[in-house]
């Protein structure tokens, strides 16, 4: 009866820790999306800024999350070639993450606008 006991008790504490890891997984994938929201309502509320604590990259942040503050850092650049550059690093840096590609697509679209046609179509 007594390892019968214990075994319910290990099906019990196993139930647990899954509910446990499922809710903080759930909480991240949450937190992440609310932080993708923020920066973006920022930014077409006119209220992102090059030094908006939005932007600062953690050590915990994702890729996703990473290429998305890189990507409206380069963005709100005034500075051309500071621009560029932090534009093909993100891509560079996170090729499949939505906001690296995004970063490719506005290379792109510089070439286009300065007429190099040749680069634009490399890329």
């Amino acid at each position: 009866m007594n390892m019968k006991n214990n075994f319910n008790k290990f099906l019990a504490f196993k139930e647990y820790l899954i509910f446990i890891i499922v809710s903080i997984s759930i909480c991240y994938l949450f937190s992440q999306e609310q932080i993708t929201v923020q920066i973006e309502k920022a930014y077409y509320e006119n209220t992102l800024t090059l030094n908006s604590p939005l932007l600062e990259i953690d050590k915990i942040d994702s890729d996703k999350i990473k290429a998305l503050k890189n990507y409206y850092s380069a963005i709100l650049q005034i500075n051309n070639a500071k621009m560029l550059e932090i534009h093909t690093n993100n891509f560079n840096s996170f090729p499949k993450e939505e906001y690296g590609q995004q970063s490719l697509i506005q290379l792109v679209i510089i070439d286009y606008i300065n007429k190099e046609f040749d680069s634009a179509l490399l890329k």
